[in-house]
């Protein structure tokens, strides 16, 4: 359902007569069923139902799991050319903004380095892909709890199978073993200097940490970058944040090659992509925030 429509919940009971139904947003009501008049995004979730006999006997807790997806917005829609002879072409566009998503030149956050405290999730190799789980994530009107990062800079979310390729793409894109995924930093990237994928929650931020990597073009031995995206889990807000983006070599700086870097894939016909071809990163950076 859309967010801003009307909610109906219904309960169904043989001999129950008196009804409570609970639910996110500190919803509640004694009404068999009760209506929501305007779903907010605060009221994604699990609803309950229990309901009671006339002798006090209560029934096993019913659940329903509800999903409010945000509407997009049109912000254009052009014909070129828009006047034209019977017979001939001209091209429709419509564009719309993705709700609850932008890309800002900065969004404030900070680096919070976890490469001494953070929970490795595994051995990395050229290449590699790897399962974790997190507390719950919403994320264009679903929730993640389980996600597989890529050695390759790429955080898939709701998969536990499949690649994250090593050759990068303009979105969307299914190049990849997951539509939705976060990519702060999609590219041929290696395990040369010693590279580690850490992930921990600190306070109400999710962090997966790709540390000391390396790039495939690079001579082994020199310097190595360290990134993160951060997921903000109760604003629901993402960050990548660039701690260090320089390899050491004058022919790979940002910028010189064509790397793709700040996609957010949110499904096999919508994305977000903030720079493809060309990157303007420097160190201490975070450009993604969802709108205030």
């Amino acid at each position: 359902m859309c967010i801003g429509s009307a909610l109906s919940l219904t309960g169904t009971t043989d001999i129950g007569t008196t009804f409570s139904w609970s639910g996110p947003n500190s919803f509640s009501s004694t009404q068999q069923n009760p209506t929501i008049a305007s779903l907010t995004a605060a009221g994604n979730g699990t609803y309950t139902f229990v309901a009671t006999s006339a002798a006090g006997c209560p029934s096993l807790p019913a659940t329903v799991s509800v999903t409010g997806n945000a509407q997009p917005v049109i912000a254009s829609v052009t014909a070129t050319p828009a006047t034209i002879c019977s017979g001939t072409n001209s091209q429709l566009n419509a564009l719309a903004t993705v709700p609850g998503l932008m890309v800002v030149g900065s969004s404030g956050a900070t680096f919070t380095d976890i490469s001494s405290t953070g929970t490795s999730v595994g051995t990395v190799s050229d290449d590699s892909e790897h399962n974790i789980t997190f507390p719950a994530f919403g994320f264009n009107g679903v929730s993640y709890t389980t996600g597989r990062v890529g050695m390759n800079g790429v955080f898939m979310l709701g998969v536990t199978t499949g690649d994250v390729a090593l050759t990068n793409a303009a979105l969307p894109s299914t190049t990849n073993g997951s539509n939705v995924f976060l990519a702060p930093w999609w590219d041929d990237l290696d395990i040369q200097g010693g590279a580690s994928i850490l992930t921990q929650t600190v306070g109400n931020l999710y962090i997966v940490q790709w540390n000391n990597v390396a790039h495939n073009a690079v001579t082994a031995g020199t310097n190595n970058i360290t990134f993160q995206v951060q997921l903000d889990l109760a604003t629901g807000a993402i960050y990548f944040v660039y701690n260090d983006v320089l390899w050491g070599d004058v022919n790979l700086r940002c910028g010189r090659q064509r790397h793709r870097w700040y996609p957010v894939e949110l499904n096999e016909r919508s994305a977000v992509q903030f720079q493809y071809g060309k990157f303007d990163q420097r160190a201490g950076h975070s450009p993604i925030r969802p709108p205030l």
